[in-house]
């Protein structure tokens, strides 16, 4: 057993079958291409769950009349715009 197999099974804790595909798939170039778009994948779920908070944040008052508004809606709102010149606008659109 090499010194990376029993890198993966050890300190990692992976099995056999695991330690094998990522073996491949550094074999293959293809282990870093694969955890950039895991990691940019996490990154964009993470920034659409902060901004939908932030946005939440910065619209008391549509929280206090227990009214959804769209993203759209929230950003015009942002800019100033009333929930109903917001709606109306939105409507245009």
């Amino acid at each position: 057993m090499s010194k990376k197999e029993i890198y993966f099974q050890q300190q990692l804790g992976l099995d056999e079958k695991n330690s094998n595909t990522i073996k491949i798939l550094m074999h293959e170039c293809l282990l870093e291409p694969l955890l950039n778009e895991m990691r940019d994948a996490l990154e964009a779920e993470d920034y659409q769950s902060t901004t939908k908070e932030v946005v939440n944040n910065c619209t008391p008052h549509v929280k206090k009349r227990n009214e959804k508004v769209t993203p759209m809606e929230a950003l015009l709102m942002m800019d100033g715009l009333s929930l109903e010149e917001a709606r109306e606008w939105a409507s245009e659109i």
